[in-house]
């Protein structure tokens, strides 16, 4: 049995038991692929459990540091759980949750630093107006902007800040599926 699987707009989340439309579901594929088209059925992958989000897992050298960034200037909500045996944080804002741990030892460092390529993270507004609002006010709370807001090749409405622990957020959604999807 194949059935459509289909990737929301951004920042669009499904409620359970709700039926998207193709205007809510531009990236369709099928499921399961072609190579287990063969199978007559696989466990595994049949009424499997639906993960419902992920959180972002930062490594930080001084936690009480970055936590009061993420609330001052990127206005997320804080909850302290400072007094555990791993020090942590949970910080909150929309459906966005980002854990902060406290470093033991080593030096921490931006992926770009580390290994020449990537973000640390990537937030996903609800749509690309939205990626210019959230700027805005990051901005005027005295954000480091690396790259302002702009429309990428692969056609995402995006920019990218530097937080205070020197990692770079990426910030964006997808503006023209077509570049980012391929025409269909």
């Amino acid at each position: 049995m194949r059935r459509a699987i289909t990737r929301p707009e951004c920042g669009r989340i499904n409620r359970p038991g709700e039926r998207l439309s193709r205007r809510d579901a531009p990236g369709r594929f099928e499921w399961p692929p072609d190579r287990l088209s063969g199978a007559k059925e696989v466990p595994s992958l049949v009424n499997k459990p639906k993960l419902g989000s992920c959180a972002i897992v930062l490594v930080t050298p001084a936690i009480e540091n970055t936590a009061s960034y993420y609330r001052a200037v990127l206005g997320f909500r804080v909850v302290e759980h400072y007094a555990q045996p791993e020090k942590f944080a949970a910080l909150y804002r929309d459906a966005v949750e980002i854990v902060l741990v406290q470093s033991q030892f080593g030096t921490v460092r931006s992926n770009r630093a580390q290994y020449g390529a990537g973000y640390d993270a990537y937030l996903v507004p609800e749509n690309p107006a939205a990626v210019d609002s959230f700027y805005a006010e990051i901005k005027t709370r005295g954000a480091k902007i690396a790259q302002p807001p702009a429309k990428t090749a692969y056609g995402s409405r995006e920019f990218v800040l530097e937080d205070v622990d020197g990692r770079l957020i990426g910030v964006g959604c997808i503006e023209d599926e077509a570049a980012f999807f391929g025409a269909a």
